[in-house]
């Protein structure tokens, strides 16, 4: 005849299979849902530094405008994301940016008035542009 112990033992593995399948279960359904989105691989990618063609790996502010670019402001340079390839902008390709130290980034609100929809870069010891 099994002891109490031996029925608490059983019942802590029954538990933890439990805990187990169900995990395994969620886990199934989530990449089954990540596959099926429709989104192409190429655009998956989760991290973008320099290799991939950012001015500098430390990112200040995130923007999407209206027409679907990822704008990123970092500290040499402003980047702009089209899903595929980075665009910079800086001193070294345009010398009207003074600094290239971008802070900020924001863009006209579809419900003011005169809203132009352009995007607006704040940068350090500089107006914005």
């Amino acid at each position: 005849m099994p002891s109490a112990g031996d029925s608490r033992l059983i019942r802590r593995c029954w538990d933890s299979s439990l805990v187990f399948c169900i995990a395994a279960a969620l886990a199934a359904l989530t990449l089954d849902a990540a596959e099926s989105s429709g989104v192409p691989r190429e655009f998956r990618q989760r991290v973008w530094t320099t290799d991939q063609g950012l001015p500098h790996n430390t990112v200040r502010a995130v923007l999407q405008t209206r027409d679907g670019y990822l704008w990123i402001a970092t500290q040499r340079g402003l980047a702009r994301f089209d899903g595929l390839k980075f665009a910079v902008f800086n001193h070294l390709k345009d010398p009207a940016f003074v600094s290239d130290d971008c802070t900020r980034l924001a863009e006209d609100s579809a419900d003011w008035p005169k809203s132009t929809g352009h995007a607006w870069m704040g940068r350090r010891n500089s107006a914005p542009v």
